[in-house]
């Protein structure tokens, strides 16, 4: 995966975290919206560490 592709996702997808526990805390939804933050934080460091043991591999 290009480097550039990879930090524009894990950006998006801190993005959508933030956007998700936003939207859904005010509709009371607290443990959902803490789910989705969780696994959108977890997609992001997932494509992080993919990216820093690719640079190393170079």
């Amino acid at each position: 995966m290009k480097r550039s592709f990879a930090v524009i996702l894990i950006v998006l997808l801190i993005i959508n975290a933030g956007r998700h526990l936003f939207i859904l805390n005010q509709e009371g939804f607290i443990i959902p919206s803490v789910l989705l933050l969780l696994l959108s934080v977890a997609g992001a460091g997932y494509l992080f560490q993919t990216e820093v043991s690719n640079r190393k591999e170079m």
